[in-house]
């Protein structure tokens, strides 16, 4: 056992390093410095750690629930187009994409939206001039009207005489004599209808003034004793001359 004790009292002592060993000649206040030194670094470090993590979600405040597109490769189709292809449809030559060569067919299907709006706002415009309505154009549609009707009425008259020159002719007892109002008639004696033109009531074949039927029933009676009136008085006389 004597030469084992030997080899190990023999072995080298572990030298001890004076940056990290402290001295045993230190002095008690410089330990407490040093202690206090390390305790506001940690202090600072838990601090500061806490700061980043507690400060985080409220940097990321904008960013939670914003709806993001995936990310996609950019294949560059807005930039350069296939202007020549083999026989299988590989692309043999490629250009960039102008106005003049743009050959894409789906531009087609899509309507330029301030067109769109252009005509939405003339439809508006035009409804509402239609609502508001300009006196001209109402005053010209009433004037159509009415030249409409009269039309109407001045066929249906000129209508009306071409069939009573058919219907009745000239030795006729009776004759047809539209009234004022140019829709309906009256049917007259031919006496009856003289006496009344006589009166200025008829021009024509029309009333220029409607009678009333008190004039129309008087226009039945002759002014005088009539032609059978005229020879009765003609031969009473004679008679009394005898």
């Amino acid at each position: 056992m004597a030469p084992t004790a030997a080899w190990i009292t023999s072995l080298p002592k572990p030298a001890v390093s004076r940056a990290t060993a402290p001295s045993m000649n230190s002095s008690p206040s410089r330990l407490q410095s040093k202690k206090s030194n390390d305790l506001g670094k940690l202090v600072a470090s838990v601090f500061l750690a806490s700061t980043i993590v507690i400060g985080a979600p409220a940097a990321l405040a904008d960013e939670i629930g914003v709806e993001r597109d995936a990310p996609t490769l950019f294949t560059g189709e807005n930039v350069m187009i296939c202007k020549k292809r083999g026989p299988l449809g590989a692309c043999l030559e490629s250009v960039v994409r102008t106005e003049s060569n743009d050959n894409d067919k789906a531009k087609q299907y899509f309507r330029d939206p301030s067109e769109i709006v252009r005509q939405k706002e003339a439809t508006l415009r035009a409804a509402a001039e239609e609502t508001q309505g300009n006196a001209l154009i109402e005053k010209l549609r009433q004037q159509t009207e009415d030249n409409k009707e009269k039309n109407r009425l001045t066929v249906e008259r000129k209508t009306f005489e071409n069939d009573q020159s058919a219907s009745f002719g000239p030795f006729d007892r009776q004759v047809v004599i539209m009234n004022t109002d140019g829709r309906t008639f009256t049917l007259l004696e031919n006496p009856q209808a003289m006496r009344l033109k006589k009166a200025g009531f008829i021009e024509g074949r029309q009333f220029v003034k409607q009678p009333t039927k008190d004039d129309i029933a008087a226009a039945l009676e002759p002014d005088g004793p009539g032609l059978a009136g005229a020879l009765l008085g003609v031969f009473g006389k004679n008679n009394n001359a005898n």
